[in-house]
């Protein structure tokens, strides 16, 4: 009888090992920054296709949240200070690519 009463429990405290944080940082996103030797800077901004499956209803919506997710990114690590354009955007295996240079 006492082990029926356990058999709950571990099975919660094994559901909740799981790390939340990977969940927002998918959600975030990730960049990385390059600059070339003639000094120009350009960007990597990567989001996953589903981060926001069945949270956002149609593309323009998307779009601004992606648009938020890079401004943020840029800013909280002080990158292109006087504005950026995107190059490109693209899909590959599930991921919002986007591509872009510092003004």
């Amino acid at each position: 009888m006492r082990s029926l009463f356990f058999t709950p429990i571990l099975i919660v405290a094994g559901c909740m090992t799981t790390d939340p944080n990977g969940y927002v940082d998918l959600l975030k996103g990730s960049g990385s920054m390059q600059t070339s030797a003639s000094g120009q800077q350009s960007f990597r901004y990567a989001i996953s296709a589903n981060a926001y499956k069945d949270l956002l209803d149609n593309e323009s919506d998307l779009k601004a949240q992606h648009t938020f997710l890079i401004e943020s990114w840029l800013g909280d690590n002080g990158y292109c200070p006087r504005g950026y354009t995107i190059a490109n955007k693209s899909i590959q295996d599930g991921i919002y690519l986007y591509t872009g240079n510092c003004r």
